[in-house]
Parts: structure tokens; C-alpha cells; sequence
């Protein structure tokens, strides 16, 4: 069995062009939102990201692990509401321990991001697993597409 076939080609295009996403955190009574280099990680069923832990986003996940990325490739000209493609990915997020599994996730973050080498070397940053629960992808301006991954 494929399990790539949930995600469609479209959006799987989508994710693998965009280096950056917005992270919506819960921060009390509103969301929170970072810009965040991540990576698709286990065929699409989970987004990979790191931060500080001696940042708000990290206390946010670390007591509300709920949270979304949104991910588009929107240029900021007039002919994106037809053009641009747009989804949000709905989940939990976890922070990794070291181990085999973080090894892996940090060889491939750094192919995707290898500008950021020293920022996930350090022992300041935590590496954050997202399990994504549902996709909610957007297209032709008003197209949606909800994929439920667990």
C-alpha cells in the first residue's frame, strides 16, 4: 500500500517548494504566530521544526502542544487569489529527545536548511515533531481539500 496516496500532488508540491511556514501557537486566549523553517518528515504525517527553548513559542508548545503551520506560496501580486496555493496543517507538537530518531530528523533538516546548521547544533534549540491530524489545502481561490491523516 502507497501511503503517499492521501496527499495529493498538489499539495505534496506545495510543501516540498516552501522552505518557510507560519507556526500558530496557543498563548493564552490567542494564537501566536512564527515564522518557522521546517520539513515534511514520515511521507507527510509529520512537519519538522526547531526553536529556543528560551522562547514564548516553546513555553506555548510545551503547555499546549495543539498547533497549526499554515504553508503557501503566495507572491504578493493581485493574481494570488486564483494563483496561490495555501494549506493548513492541524496537529500536536512534541519536542524529540536525542536518539536515533532525532539523528535522522536533524541530517535531514539540514539538507533542507543547511544555513541553519549552527542553530540546530546548539544545545539551546529543541527540535519539534508535528503529528499532523488534517490538512486543509486551498487552491483556485475557493477549492478546499481536507485530508485527515490519524
Amino acid at each position: 500500500m502507497n501511503e503517499n496516496i492521501l496527499i495529493t500532488p498538489s499539495l505534496k508540491e506545495l510543501i516540498d517548494s516552501q522552505l518557510f511556514g507560519i507556526l500558530s501557537s496557543c498563548m493564552k486566549e490567542y494564537p501566536y504566530l512564527n515564522l518557522m523553517a521546517f520539513i515534511p518528515y514520515d511521507n507527510y504525517k509529520s512537519l519538522i521544526f526547531a526553536t529556543a527553548r528560551e522562547t514564548l513559542k516553546y513555553c506555548n508548545l510545551k503547555e499546549h502542544p495543539e498547533c497549526s503551520i499554515f504553508i503557501d506560496n503566495q507572491r504578493n501580486q493581485s493574481t494570488d487569489s486564483f494563483e496561490a496555493k495555501g494549506v493548513s496543517a492541524c496537529g500536536k507538537a512534541y519536542e524529540l529527545i536525542t536518539g536515533n530518531e532525532y539523528n535522522k530528523i536533524t541530517k535531514l533538516y539540514l539538507k533542507r536548511h543547511p544555513a541553519m546548521a549552527n542553530f540546530i547544533k546548539s544545545p539551546t534549540i529543541a527540535v519539534f515533531k508535528m503529528q499532523i491530524d488534517t490538512y486543509s489545502f486551498v487552491e483556485n481561490f475557493e477549492n478546499v481539500t481536507k485530508i485527515h491523516i490519524s
